[in-house]
């Protein structure tokens, strides 16, 4: 049927394209950052020229039109405050999937420093196991970056389907695994893990309290860049996103009145800054990107610390690790993340006088019982001790 009604389209209407780029030209300006504006600009404009390119084959141009035309239809949604497009949208913007993901895994995953496998046959340059690099390592050994359970370190050198064919049982009963096969399970376990990390937009390096991302900290501490390193990406998204645990918004009727309370006030962007002449809610937006947050990984390079005491040698030199966390700006969209202890938000003064209180009552009350216990206790042992004595 749909061959049928391309063969009757002879020719591709000259005004659909031009009509359909000066639609989505509208709706562009509308999204809320600079970043997403430019990805789906240059998105649209590859369909837009391959469309061109393919005029005289109705069938590739209709396929590449439609292309096109969903990314346009996408963009509109989106603007309309539709939640599966704003999802769709973010995902393939920032590198959770489709071709930008792939290449933030590429730099995660190969590292021209690193030193190459041992060759499992002499003869076949093809069955060296695949180099497993620091960064990735520790994306798949923490639950945060990855979809699933999280895997042991052991487990990174070793396959468990290894392991499981190794046992002397099964050697004994159907011998030993093959040398090709054996490689073969390493390329496959190497790729499965890796397609279920999350890759990070950068990596930042922790040599004090605050970790920093700039080129000069990564060239000093000897870590390489990954993804898509000092472009202001990952500040943007927790600047617009904000404090993921502030105080309820004013109402229109306390604005209007003039009602101010600090704990109400948006001091130092907490609810997110917004670009001017968007449509679209300070709340929706931020729900949506908080969202994002969680599902991009922050990647820290912990410098290891000198020795306190230079005395005991070499030994309490600790090399450097990499540690995976997630953004203090980032949602689930269960319950689960966010009644963690770990994720509350900073108490102000009054806040912590009221747990001071709290604590130094629990402490009175906790010595009263203690007191009350030990009178009661005397008291039975007294008492003990007197009737024993009368008989």
């Amino acid at each position: 049927m749909r061959r049928f009604a391309l063969a009757r389209l002879r020719k591709p209407p000259p005004i659909a394209l031009e009509s359909l780029r000066r639609k989505f030209d509208t709706q562009l300006v509308l999204l809320p950052t600079e970043y997403l504006r430019q990805f789906c600009r240059l998105t649209f404009e590859d369909a837009f020229k391959d469309a061109i390119a393919t005029r005289p084959r109705i069938d590739l141009w209709y396929e590449k039109f439609k292309r096109a035309q969903r990314l346009q239809r996408v963009v509109s949604r989106a603007i309309r405050h539709d939640h599966s497009a704003w999802k769709w949208l973010l995902n393939r913007a920032y590198g959770r999937t489709g071709k930008l993901r792939a290449e933030l895994m590429q730099s995660v995953c190969v590292d021209p420093t690193s030193p190459r496998q041992r060759r499992l046959i002499t003869s076949l340059g093809r069955s060296r196991p695949p180099v497993w690099t620091p960064e990735l390592t520790a994306l798949v050994t923490s639950g945060i970056s990855r979809k699933g359970k999280a895997i042991s370190q052991s487990a990174v050198e070793t396959p468990p389907k290894i392991v499981e064919r190794d046992d002397p049982d099964r050697v004994r009963l159907l011998g030993g695994l093959p040398l090709r096969l054996r490689a073969n399970i390493h390329k496959r376990w190497h790729r499965e893990q890796a397609s279920k990390v999350m890759p990070p937009i950068q990596v930042a390096v922790q040599d004090g309290l605050t970790p920093r991302s700039d080129p000069a900290s990564l060239h000093r501490s000897g870590v390489r860049a990954i993804g898509m390193q000092d472009s202001g990406i990952m500040e943007e998204l927790e600047s617009i996103s904000g404090n993921l645990y502030t105080p309820p918004t004013l109402t229109r009727r306390q604005r209007c009145s003039g009602y101010v309370d600090a704990p109400l006030q948006d001091k130092e962007g907490c609810l997110g800054t917004l670009p001017p002449n968007t449509p679209l809610s300070r709340r929706f937006l931020r729900r949506r990107f908080q969202q994002l947050l969680h599902e991009i990984p922050i990647l820290t390079y912990a410098v290891p610390q000198a020795p306190s005491n230079p005395s005991l040698g070499s030994d309490v030199h600790k090399s450097g690790r990499y540690i995976v966390s997630s953004s203090l700006c980032s949602r689930s969209n269960t319950r689960e993340t966010i009644q963690k202890p770990a994720r509350l938000g900073e108490a102000d003064a009054s806040s912590v006088a009221w747990l001071e209180h709290c604590e130094s009552q629990k402490r009175q009350t906790t010595q009263k019982i203690t007191s009350n216990s030990r009178k009661a206790n005397d008291k039975h042992v007294n008492q003990g001790s007197g009737k024993s004595k009368i008989q």
